[in-house]
């Protein structure tokens, strides 16, 4: 496997195929199917169905920016 750069989360990679940024749960970190391409554009939907997603909690979450 090659060293990747970080991406945000649910970003599509410029790679073939598409594969796409998702978040880890700490047990999957032990899966031997587990690359950079192991999810893409076609099939992240049924894992969002399958799981969840872990950063619905954040969304409309009011933020408190302090002024400059």
């Amino acid at each position: 496997m090659l060293n990747k750069t970080l991406v945000a989360p649910y970003s599509v990679r410029p790679r073939p195929g598409a594969p796409v940024s998702v978040p880890l749960e700490w047990d999957e970190l032990d899966d031997s199917d587990l690359a950079p391409d192991r999810w893409t554009v076609r099939d992240v939907p049924d894992r969002l169905a399958e799981r969840g997603d872990p950063f619905a909690v954040l969304l409309g979450l009011e933020q408190n920016l302090p002024g400059l």
